[in-house]
């Protein structure tokens, strides 16, 4: 008698913790994925700035970021204002290596610096995703403003809906 509740209670139970371990890989996964878009952000660090350059905003998001299907993409930027010239950034930070979002990375982080074309972010990376600059919202000329960019991407999505 005391075998049979037992496997009764079991049997009750069982469901009950299967489905929330289910559950629960829709908020881990997610969870790791935005610490490994925490980390990969954390490259673009204000002290790996060129001189005469000062940091203006800075933003970082993953998810299905281009093109279709499922992956998940990580993508960090920081806006800045520079003296420099696009060639002198560009030359400065190629040297610098940059980390894969995840330790499975398959391929480069690429690295890509542009001028600032407005309020609204605009550039291959996101096109399922929208990046704004506050900061340059109620300016009208953005010369000396450049975007410094790292992608990486085509990771499997797991339990994250963000990579659908």
């Amino acid at each position: 008698m005391i075998i049979i509740k037992k496997l009764v209670v079991g049997l009750v139970i069982m469901p009950v913790i299967i489905l929330v371990i289910i559950i629960s890989l829709f908020f881990v996964s997610p969870i790791i994925n935005n610490i490994s878009l925490n980390n990969f952000a954390k490259q673009l660090n204000k002290d790996s700035l060129p001189r005469k350059t000062n940091l203006v905003d800075k933003d970082a998001v993953c998810g299905k970021l281009n093109g279709n299907g499922n992956g998940m993409d990580f993508f960090a930027c920081i806006l800045i204002e520079s003296e420099l010239s696009l060639e002198e950034l560009d030359k400065h930070y190629k040297v610098q290596e940059f980390n894969t979002a995840r330790k499975s990375g398959r391929y480069n982080v690429r690295l890509d610096i542009i001028h600032a074309n407005g309020y609204m972010l605009k550039t291959e990376h996101l096109e399922h995703q929208d990046v704004y600059f506050e900061s340059l919202k109620n300016i009208d000329d953005y010369s000396g403003y450049y975007v410094v960019i790292i992608y990486d991407g085509g990771y499997p999505t797991y339990f994250d809906l963000r990579g659908n």
